[in-house]
């Protein structure tokens, strides 16, 4: 019989891996396939699986989705998936969570100075910092907690 614990573990770590597909799905559909990271698409014989969708650009929604929403739904991913990875350790997975996350906003930063190929945005750093907020939450109310609640 599966516990109520290892439930939850599950449940979290098909949220994490959710998050990635629905983010890299928003790029794979949305973006232009010649950027640089849609290379192995070309390379496994893949690219006319995704077409890129039209849309008008004049949205400021629709822009905010595709430009800014997929990086925080991947770094709410990688941060769930490191609050489960150290469910029981608050330190490590604080210290992870702050690695990662200064990292990411630093490639952001660097685009802004054009040291990195990219486009700098300030939602895209607001985005990334709701994620790092939504996944310490996640990780204080719902991993970190539960994990000495059997």
């Amino acid at each position: 019989m599966i516990e109520k614990q290892d439930c939850k573990r599950l449940f979290f770590i098909i949220l994490s891996v959710l998050l990635l597909f629905a983010g890299g799905m928003i790029y794979l559909n949305f973006r232009l396939h010649t950027l640089q990271m849609f290379s192995w698409l070309k390379f496994i014989g893949a690219e006319n699986l995704f077409r890129q969708k039209e849309f008008k650009n004049d949205s400021e929604f629709l822009s905010f989705l595709i430009f800014s929403i997929p990086n925080g739904l991947w770094s709410l991913s990688a941060i769930i998936l490191f609050g489960e990875i150290w469910r029981e350790s608050k330190k490590s997975f604080l210290f992870y969570t702050v690695l990662f996350s200064s990292a990411n906003i630093l490639f952001e930063i660097l685009q802004l100075f054009r040291w990195i190929s990219g486009t700098f945005d300030y939602l895209d750093i607001l985005v990334l910092l709701i994620s790092v907020i939504l996944g310490i939450l996640i990780y204080k109310y719902f991993i970190w907690r539960n994990s000495y609640e059997s």
